[in-house]
């Protein structure tokens, strides 16, 4: 029975040194900082910073290395564009109102208004369009 045992023990080892195997990985980041990707510290993983080349260097056991850089993966996505169109629109009852035609998308909303209000007409006379990033401010 020992022998089995020392057999199974003298298999293993190979196997099991494997798993502690020491590797080093260089990972680009795209979309997120390195003081982003410095709060995975913590999982035992020596990190080094690039700054020239937003990148950074992994060290550590081949199992934490791999979990370190799934979760950067999953951290390193673009972020989210925001757009937020204004359009001001007129009403009145002459014919001759200022402004130009309303937009095929705001006929709806055209509808409304006009059950709404006692207008008879309704003209758009500006556009006011913000683009922004998620987590960013906007200004005009």
């Amino acid at each position: 029975m020992r022998r089995i045992a020392l057999w199974a023990l003298l298999l293993a080892a190979p196997v099991l040194a494997q798993n502690n195997q020491q590797v080093t990985k260089l990972v680009i980041l795209k979309n997120i900082d390195q003081r982003a990707v410095q709060m995975l510290t913590s999982w035992g993983v020596a990190m080094v910073p690039s700054g020239s080349t937003n990148s950074i260097a992994l060290s550590g056991p081949q199992d934490k290395v791999a979990a370190v850089e799934a979760a950067i993966k999953q951290l390193d996505v673009p972020a989210r564009s925001v757009e937020l169109t204004v359009y001001f629109v007129v009403g009145g009852d002459q014919p001759t109102l200022t402004g130009s035609a309303v937009p095929q998308d705001l006929r709806d909303v055209i509808a409304q208004l006009k059950g709404a209000f006692g207008f008879k007409d309704y003209k758009m006379l500006d556009t006011l369009t913000l683009r922004t990033r998620a987590g960013s401010s906007a200004e005009r």
